[in-house]
């Protein structure tokens, strides 16, 4: 890169290049803000790019199924909207803020985020009010403490990792369980909701003592196909 960068956010657009943004902080100026990986010539070039602010640091980011369009918030919340085509950053109309700024997922033209209690939230990119998605109570009521700390996605189906709390006799072993959801919509007098259709499948893949690793913490999750 040509520029060292500490919380910025880095896109792939149309699977060719990889749009990053921000991160420069004090140094940050029209001509550094943002620059692009061609994933072709294996080079970076800096992008100049029209926005109305340039955030030191973007807290999170999602490439839309269009491949054209990333759907970003800043560390003040500010949400933005960039477009490759026009290589512009445009502020939410409405000049709304993210209440849930980091963990999002996008599939199947929504947005979704893990909750406390073991909820996932979900609302259309163009809307600002979260809403639950049901039918997540049989999850909750069989795992005590079911708190979602990953989000993925599986094919068609959403895909939630969450914390056991410690088993054994002296409560030293911990585990890692997964599950896999599939999520149905409906729309009701013109409200869409959505639900929790199936539980495909669910259990502990990975088990570990916690008096030698501690506390889980799962970076990061995604599906491929073998």
């Amino acid at each position: 890169m040509k520029m060292a960068r500490s919380g910025a956010s880095a896109s792939l657009i149309d699977k060719k290049k990889i749009y990053v943004f921000g991160g420069c902080w004090d140094a940050a100026d029209s001509s550094n803000w943002a620059e692009v990986y061609d994933v072709e010539t294996g080079t970076w070039e800096f992008l100049s790019v029209v926005t109305p602010k340039m955030p030191l640091k973007i807290q999170q980011s999602l490439v839309m199924d269009d491949e054209k369009h990333v759907h970003a918030v800043d560390e003040d919340g500010q949400i933005f909207n960039f477009s490759s085509t026009e290589c512009k950053f445009e502020a939410a109309e409405d000049g709304r803020t993210e209440s849930n700024p980091s963990n999002w997922l996008f599939a199947d033209q929504a947005l979704f985020c893990p909750a406390t209690g073991g909820r996932i939230l979900w609302r259309f990119p163009f809307e600002s009010d979260w809403k639950d998605v049901k039918g997540l109570e049989q999850l909750q009521q069989q795992h005590s403490g079911f708190h979602i700390i990953k989000l993925s996605i599986s094919g068609v189906r959403l895909a939630i990792f969450w914390e056991a709390r410690p088993q054994g006799p002296n409560g030293q072993i911990l585990e890692l369980w997964y599950a896999e959801l599939s999520i149905a919509t409906r729309c009701i007098e013109g409200v869409f909701e959505l639900s929790v259709a199936n539980i495909e499948w669910s259990g502990a893949v990975l088990s570990l003592d916690s008096s030698s690793t501690g506390p889980l913490n799962l970076l990061f999750a995604d599906s491929f196909y073998l």
